[in-house]
């Protein structure tokens, strides 16, 4: 079964390339926005620090569904 390509996808997609024989970049996209996240020298690391950006991203959104923002409270002068 194949995607639509006009519906975005909401599981997260790593991307690591290869660039050199110890460089390694890695971008993450997630709901739609694609996050450039470095190079790495090995391509282990680069898993790795997808994995943990990608838990990050996950516990942000759900603690945005958990606890919406308040309006007005952000910035806002006694």
């Amino acid at each position: 079964m194949s995607r639509r390509p006009d519906v975005p996808s909401t599981e997260p997609v790593v991307s690591i390339d290869q660039i050199d024989a110890q460089t390694f970049t890695l971008s993450v996209t997630v709901d739609g926005q694609r996050f450039d996240c470095g190079n790495y020298l090995t391509r282990m690391a680069a898993v790795e620090a997808g994995r943990q950006f990608v838990r990050r991203k996950e516990g942000e959104r759900a603690g945005r569904k958990s606890r919406p923002r308040s309006p007005g409270k952000a910035g806002s002068a006694p």
